[in-house]
């Protein structure tokens, strides 16, 4: 269906461009086959592990690795009960597992005290203690003023992005749904095709320029990861 719209299109814009001179009703024309193509665009999806272009697809996970694919690659590896990605997200998970094995921390060995002298057993015992429970007060502090850090930041971050683009805060914060849930992260031109793609399947309308702002505000001032 996507391929015959697309040769009627294509038979559009051949008759116009063939002209010399183009009037009101080519530019008619033109408009009619931007819209065409708009439609189109909306429809097809990319299939991540053949790269084809089709009108439905289907959302699989497999070992932890979720992608969209076409009809047959899913039948496939249902079969092989794995997802052959294309080369590039093969290579982005490879790394992923490379990155997390080099940030595991050591494992942290236990301090031992030494004994202090029998009298002072009790002392050094209740000291101890207090300094145990000390630390734990600072560090949970630490972490939950982060975490409130983190959250004001992010939220900081949306509502100045909604600002910018006179969008609703509300949009603006589902389009970050939508553009973090994919299971690793992607170059920001691949993340913006995507972040479209889900938008329209959930309703979501916004011009391709505003889109685009948006998702690149939420990179630079919501924390969106995208790969470099």
């Amino acid at each position: 269906m996507a391929d015959g719209n697309l040769n009627k299109l294509l038979t559009k814009f051949q008759g116009v461009a063939k002209k010399k001179h183009l009037e009101s009703r080519d530019l008619e024309i033109l408009r009619e086959i931007k819209e065409g193509i708009t439609q189109v665009l909306q429809v097809l999806k990319e299939c991540d592990c053949c790269g084809a272009a089709v009108p439905e697809i289907a959302r699989l996970e497999l070992d932890g690795i979720r992608a969209a694919v076409c009809h047959d690659c899913g039948i496939k590896a249902l079969k092989n009960k794995s997802l052959v990605l294309k080369k590039v997200k093969k290579n982005e998970a490879k790394r992923e597992k490379r990155d997390d094995k080099d940030h595991k921390k050591p494992a942290e060995h236990k301090t031992s005290h030494k004994s202090a002298p029998a009298a002072d057993t009790r002392s050094t015992r209740f000291d101890a203690v207090i300094e145990k429970k000390a630390d734990g007060a600072v560090g949970q502090t630490m972490l939950s003023l982060g975490a409130k850090s983190g959250e004001l930041d992010r939220a900081a971050g949306f509502e100045e992005v909604a600002s910018e683009n006179g969008q609703k805060l509300a949009i603006v914060k589902k389009l970050f749904e939508i553009a973090s849930s994919v299971a690793l992260p992607m170059p920001l031109d691949r993340t913006i095709s995507y972040t479209r793609m889900e938008a329209l399947n959930q309703g979501l309308r916004l011009s391709d320029d505003e889109l685009k702002r948006i998702v690149t505000g939420l990179v630079k001032k919501a924390g969106l990861k995208v790969r470099e």
